[in-house]
């Protein structure tokens, strides 16, 4: 008689393990949803993601957005009657205003009005091109901050592994678990990077010092970081031995990412300083360099620090503002004379990163110009009015400057707003703000006094559509 055979026991010794395998990643998967969704709030970039999901969610009031660098936060939509929000970034280029565009827009039903600022160096950066002169890729940062910040999965060419990184940066930061469940504990003694101190509204990145780098006491050193956009126009800069401050580099200094000090000879020598960057605006916001750093004798430095220098003083020779009769006070004289020495520093910043960045990537004018018509297109097609704008920058800060971006820029502007009919407010050179050191923060920022002057003259600008000229 004819037996049937049983193979149920063989297929389960091999559906355990596939069971076992399957109930594995699942779990594996749970808790790094779990992580995540604890993370993200605490992560570097939590407080900037969160600005855009609440623009998001308020998708259907949103009529305005302001895209660009640092130098578009002068430009407040309620000014204009529009309900929005500025997204301004500090240092944000043509590709990444493309790039946010392209994220949050279809987010926005209601939709009116893109305000898009436009610097002499707009179409002559690209962050992910620029590196220091260790070869560190500094800039880099803000690609990854882009993606951890915007809901898209999209990345400009090149970027993939700032793409991951920054969708990954709630669970990849090396002080996690501090972050979640100690988030206001102090930090030890020990070998943990001073990163663990920053906040979930942290905007600020320290680059430089680094870890395990050599100074010398009472030579001159730099400090860098990533600046914050819009919460201060200026900073503070402490030097701190492990966990206590011993000197204060700069009490108040421009939020434009570097500053060059001497640092005093009686400095003690040690393995365990630091240097920590704060928002004077928000004091919550700061960060420390990563590790400890070591400062020792000045006559032992030669040989022992790496070079650590300051921008060369030869590309520009300056043709200094003269000092306007209107201004009478002390403080006044002051913020000019300041601002004077501030449009210098500025205008080689500008003329050293655009170098490099130009040498990283020889068409970048043009791939610059791409991106930025690429944003016209894209907001055309749904109706979108685009406003172009320039601010006022102080007038040292103009004569500056090589004259060459001036002149690329308003060329390229007149032939975008030919092609597509698109508008465009100059400022730059406007008479009324550019000797007027009460109106600005620094060489090419406005403060609060003339934010509100700007937006003001823009509106009456636009009004009188008086575009391609330099307002008056």
């Amino acid at each position: 008689m004819f037996k049937r055979e049983h193979t149920m026991p063989e297929f389960r010794f091999f559906a355990r393990p596939l069971v076992r395998s399957v109930l594995f990643l699942s779990i594996l998967a749970a808790l790094i949803a779990v992580l995540y969704i604890a993370g993200e709030p605490h992560s570097k970039y939590g407080a900037r993601k969160q600005k855009v999901k609440d623009i998001i969610a308020d998708n259907e009031q949103i009529e305005a957005l302001v895209f660009g660098s640092s130098h578009a936060n002068c430009v407040n939509p309620r000014a204009f009657g529009l309900k929005g929000e500025n997204l301004g970034r500090g240092g944000t280029d043509m590709f990444e205003v493309d790039y946010k565009i392209r994220a949050i827009v279809p987010h926005l039903p209601k939709m009116k009005v893109v305000f898009i600022s436009i610097s002499y160096f707009s179409f002559f950066y690209d962050n992910a091109a620029y590196e220091d002169s260790d070869g560190t890729k500094t800039r880099a940062e803000l690609r990854t901050e882009l993606y951890a910040t915007y809901p898209s999965w999209s990345f400009i060419e090149g970027d993939l592994s700032e793409l991951i990184a920054g969708k990954l940066s709630p669970l990849i930061t090396e002080d996690h678990w501090q972050k979640i469940i100690m988030p206001n504990s102090k930090e030890q003694d020990s070998g943990i990077k001073a990163s663990a101190q920053r906040t979930e509204h942290n905007s600020i990145v320290v680059t430089l010092p680094k870890e395990g780098q050599v100074y010398a006491a009472g030579s001159m050193n730099a400090a860098k970081w990533i600046p914050s956009d819009v919460l201060s126009s200026n900073v503070k800069i402490e030097l701190y031995k492990k966990n206590t401050p011993v000197y204060t580099i700069a009490n108040s200094t421009a939020n434009d990412g570097g500053k060059g000090k001497i640092l005093p000879d009686t400095l003690v020598a040690g393995s365990d300083y630091r240097i920590k960057i704060t928002s004077l605006r928000n004091e919550t916001v700061y960060d420390f360099s990563d590790g400890y750093f070591k400062i020792i004798a000045g006559d032992k430095a030669a040989k022992s620090r790496p070079a650590i220098t300051l921008p060369e003083k030869k590309a520009i020779e300056p043709q200094h503002a003269k000092f306007p009769d209107t201004v009478i006070t002390k403080e006044d004289k002051r913020n000019f004379q300041d601002l004077v020495k501030n449009a210098t520093h500025k205008a080689r910043r500008v003329s050293r990163i655009t170098a490099v960045m130009k040498k990283k990537h020889p068409n970048l004018y043009e791939d610059s110009c791409r991106a930025t018509e690429s944003a016209i297109e894209y907001l055309g097609d749904r109706n979108i009015r685009i406003i172009f704008f320039t601010p006022p920058f102080f007038c040292d800060y103009n004569e500056q400057v090589d004259h060459q971006f001036h002149t690329i820029m308003i060329d390229t502007m007149k032939r975008m707003t030919s092609k597509y009919s698109v508008e465009y407010y100059n400022f730059s050179t406007s008479e009324f703000f550019d000797s007027d050191s009460t109106l600005f923060a620094n060489a090419d920022h406005l403060n609060t006094k003339g934010q509100k002057e700007f937006c003001t003259r823009l509106k009456e600008a636009i009004s009188f559509k008086k575009t391609l000229h330099t307002v008056k």
